[in-house]
Parts: C-alpha cells; structure tokens; sequence
C-alpha cells in the first residue's frame, strides 16, 4: 500500500528547516513540538540544530513529506551526528574515558585528573561546549586547564573575574602544567601575546577587556573558558555579544560556575548558547518550548526547571556534581536567620522623596518611564537606608560572636554601611575587601585576615570570586546586608565552605522586620525555587512546574516594596530588639 504524502520539508539559508503539510498534520506537528514558528505563508521552522534534525527525520518517518536529494541528504547527516554525538555523551556520563590520539604537543599534569574531572574535560572534548556546574570547591579550575592538554586545543583564552582571578589561573597552570606559557591581558592598548616566540598556550583576561579584544581573539584562540560564566547571563550586554563573538569562532567552549543561574531559569539559554551556540535552538524556540511565553526577558521562568534540567544533561550541555556525589567531604554549611534591631530615625529619613517615589510606582495612571525610573531610585534608597538603619546592630552582634569565635567575615553592599561597621569594629583592625580597593590592596586585607592580624572581613556581596584558602581560617560569616539573588549568597557561604573546612560553617542572615528585608527575604525564595530545580535538581521545586502567572519582573517586586513602604510609613516604627 503506498503511504500517504502529507506535504513537504526543505533547508533554509537562514539555517532552518521549513515544514509545508497537511492541515491535519500541521495541527499535530505544532502540538508535538511547541518550538516550531509560523510563518506567513501558512508554514512551521524549526532551527536547524542537529536534535531538530533527529526530530524532523522521525518526523517523515511518521508522515512521508517530499524533499530534494539534497535536502533529504543533508537531514540524514545532521541526525547521524546526533546519534552518534548523543552516545558519545552517554558513554563519558557513564564514566567511559574518550579515546584520545596523544603523540607530540600533548602534555599532561603534575598531579593527575580526578575520574570526575577527566569526564568533564572528555565531554567538552567530545561536543565542542558544556556549562560545568559543579558545586564549589571541586576543582573546575583544574578541570577548564586540562583541555590544553590537547595540541589541538591550544592557545586558549581564560576569561574571568577582575581582582586577584587572572593571576590565580596563571600560578594554577604553572602548578599543573609547567610547560604551557601565560600571558595576562593588560590594561590600556593592544598588545603582544607572544611568549616563547608564539602565542601563549592560555590568554587570561577579565570581561571588562573582552569587547575591546574580541577581534584580536577571535580564529586566534582555539578554546574559551568562560570562569564565573554567570556573567554571561544577560544577551544585551557588550561583554556577552564579545564573548560570542570570540567562542563562535572557537573549537571547545565551557563554562565554570557553582551557580550559573542567578535569578531566573530564562537565564540559562544565553549562557548555553555561547557555550554551544543554536543548542537550544532561538530565543523564541526556547521561550515556547521551556518557558511558555512568546519571548525571553530577564525575569523569564522556566515552566518545569526538572525536565528542562534532565534535557540539558542527557544533551551533555550541563554538568553538575555535589562535593558529596564525587566523594570530598566538607561539613555542612547551616544558614541561620538572626533577628536584629533597626533604628526608625534612620528610615524615618526616608519619609519625604521615598514617599512620593512609592506612590509614583503605585500609580497606574503615570507615565510607564517615569514609574520604572522611580521604581530603581526607590530600590536603592530602600536598601541603603534598611542596612544604614540596622548597621550598628549588625556590628554588635558580630562582636558577640567574636567573643567565641576567632574570626568572622561580614558581608554587605553599601559602602556607606560598610563604614560603620568598620568604625564599630576598629577594635579587631577589620581588612576591607571591597570596590573600593586596588587589587594589592585586596592582596593585603587577605594576608592580614588569614595570619589574623585582622579578626573581622568586610567584604562586598558580589567580591570575593575564585578566593581559596579561607576555609582554613573561618567557618562564620554574617550577611549584614542581602542581594535581590540567592546565588550570590551561595557563592559567599562557598568561600569557608570548601574542601579544608574542618568544621561545619555558620552563615548568619542579619534581618530586620522593616525596610526592604521582607519583601526580599520572600523574593530570594521564588528565585531559589527556580535555581533549586535547574541546576542541583534538589529543593521544594524539584518535579513540580513553576505556576502558569508566577513571572514577576523586578518592577512588580518594587511595587510590592513600595506597599509595603507606604503601610509602615503610616504608622510609627519601634525599635525592634534582637530575640
């Protein structure tokens, strides 16, 4: 019996597949793969990434569609390198080692490769891109150095953090691989890259200098290693079209962070698709298919972070091992909410300009511009004023703990803050580690805490990244002040709590029942939910979907910020006494 022919399939120039089909089919294709876009012509396109191919090939499997011979060529090619690729995946996530060639220019390390270690460089090797999330403390470093062991995988560019980050790749791989050469991207014009009389086996750059170098780098360098690849979270920034630009070109890509999503899941494809760029297809394929929602912004929710977790690991795009899966054992990191007062004299300051901000956001009549202009004046105001007011509280229960414990690090954003705890803290010569500081300075305020010539760390939220050793000093630390992301909160608890901690890690959250602490205290929660399910697939969230109308934008957070505000505002404060 001849098999019905329900229409017909054909390869874009633009790199997509179009699909041209009976009605019937159309219906069910668009049901089967909620990716697929309309057209104007009254057809479907689905990227052309080889898992499309795969797709589409069961696809006319299913439904016979008429194509060229060489459009019917080119399918099958793509869906045999998916095969083959996948089971490629398979076998190194089953703990199979990836045949290698060896022979000339090939080095190896000092020390050798953990089994875990080697499976994240052989999968890297063997797909060209994979976000390594492991959890901190488990040697990614070690593990993004290991790909040059391949000659074909040299020079490669390290792309980090400022601070003390750029040398510290440069002594790691002088630890592990003596006979590779570094060199440092330094400030100001355009410069050799030579070492040896070539260019240098690994580039080390911060990001703020990537936009300025990208064509330099780019058919130069042969593998990106993105350090704290979080930092390519947002699309529209000059740093991540840089990065593109430079990894597009590039054979091997990854990506090393513990917390590479730090809001919402929407987040994920940007930085997956540097690392493997149309792995998951466009922004619109992947808003429709994992997000339900005709695009990405940057408070986008994945619908069910489980399943597009399990997706992104059988696709060998994700890779994420606890301490405990992998066998290092570090006590346990306890978070502990600790109560403290607030002064209403300082909050009261914002009664006059912080009122008429608030009421600006509440009003729905007012201009659109004008009330998320408000919305961004007010979210600071509320933050510097809630840990203004709570400071000196904050110091003194960190005093309290200094009476047991040797050392403590505090952690907060506002450098106004900051300056008060210093001040109430003088006693303990308190190192700074913050924005204000050189990178020598920096140097020096972790010498002097780590021989204990200071007892307290002030450091920023969001400073502190790739830092090592001072699990073998502390094991407390107190957030004075909090971040709108859970993650940034992880990544500080990681610094003590890594491999050479002996003892279990104390994590005080200094909050107060007035100003913006409540209303973010409730927020790091829907954001964790996401994170949770995403990348460690652990949590409250894990095998349940993120609510249909659970996409709040900052502004709505701000709003409900402003309500709240307002409502205090109404009626008189009391200082609340620590429980």
């Amino acid at each position: 019996m001849t098999a019905r022919v329900v229409g017909q399939y054909r390869w874009l120039p633009e790199k997509a597949w179009e699909i041209d089909a009976a009605p019937d089919v159309m219906i069910r294709i668009k049901r089967i793969f909620p990716r697929v876009d309309a057209t104007t012509r009254g057809t479907v396109t689905l990227s052309g990434t080889l898992e499309v191919a795969r797709d589409l090939e069961w696809l006319t499997d299913r439904w016979p569609m008429k194509a060229s011979a060489e459009d019917r060529k080119r399918l099958r090619a793509m869906a045999h390198e998916h095969r083959r690729q996948e089971s490629t995946v398979q076998d190194v996530l089953a703990g199979g080692q990836l045949a290698v060639a060896g022979g000339p220019g090939w080095v190896s390390p000092t020390v050798p490769l953990r089994s875990y270690q080697r499976t994240a460089r052989d999968l890297v090797w063997a797909t060209g891109g994979v976000c390594v999330a492991d959890e901190l403390g488990a040697g990614k470093t070690f593990t993004g150095l290991a790909l040059l062991e391949d000659p074909r995988a040299r020079p490669a560019l390290a792309v980090t953090l400022t601070g003390a980050m750029p040398k510290q790749w440069r002594r790691q791989l002088a630890e592990f691989y003596p006979e590779l050469t570094s060199i440092e991207v330094k400030t100001g014009k355009i410069h050799s890259l030579q070492r040896r009389g070539r260019t240098a086996d690994l580039i080390v750059m911060n990001y703020a200098k990537l936009a300025k170098w990208q064509h330099h780098l780019k058919g130069v360098v042969r593998t990106v290693i993105f350090d704290e690849v979080h930092e390519l979270r947002r699309n529209d920034s000059e740093r991540y079209k840089a990065a593109a630009t430079v990894a597009g070109a590039a054979t091997y890509r990854i990506g090393l962070s513990g917390t590479p999503l730090f809001n919402y899941g929407g987040e994920i494809y940007n930085v997956i698709d540097v690392l493997r760029p149309g792995a998951l297809g466009d922004q619109r394929e992947f808003a429709r298919e994992w997000c339900h929602t005709s695009g990405l912004d940057t408070k986008t929710q994945v619908y069910d972070p489980t399943a597009l977790r399990s997706h992104l690991i059988s696709q060998g795009l994700l890779l994420r091992r606890t301490l405990e899966e992998v066998g290092i054992e570090v006590p346990p990191i306890i978070p502990i909410e600790q109560s403290v007062p607030s002064d209403p004299t300082v909050l009261s300051e914002l009664d006059g300009n912080a009122v008429a901000l608030a009421r600006l956001i509440l009003d729905q009549t007012a201009n659109p511009h004008q009330r998320w202009s408000a919305a961004g004046q007010f979210d600071w105001m509320m933050r510097q004023h809630t840990g203004l007011a709570k400071a000196p509280f904050v110091a003194d229960f960190v005093k309290l703990l200094l009476q047991t414990e040797m050392r403590v690090i505090l952690l907060g954003w506002h450098h106004a803050v900051q300056d008060i705890w210093a001040e109430r803290l003088s006693a303990y010569r308190p190192a700074m580690y913050t924005g204000r500081e050189t990178n020598t300075q920096k140097q020096r305020s972790l010498d002097d805490f780590m021989a204990g010539r200071s007892r307290v760390l002030i450091m920023s939220l969001r400073s502190g990244a790739g830092i090592d050793g001072l699990q073998k000093v502390v094991n407390t630390l107190v957030f004075g002040e909090l971040d709108w992301s859970p993650a940034v909160h992880k990544q500080a608890m990681g610094r003590p709590g890594r491999p050479g901690q002996t003892k279990p890690v104390r994590a005080y959250f200094a909050t107060t029942d007035y100003g913006s602490d409540p209303i973010m205290l409730e927020t790091l929660d829907i954001k964790q939910l996401q994170a949770d399910a995403l990348i460690t697939g652990a949590g409250d969230a894990v095998g349940q979907s993120a609510p249909e109308r659970m996409t709040p934008e900052k502004y709505e957070q701000i709003k409900r910020l402003a309500a709240q505000f307002l409502q205090q505002a109404a009626r008189p404060q009391a200082v609340r006494r620590t429980a």
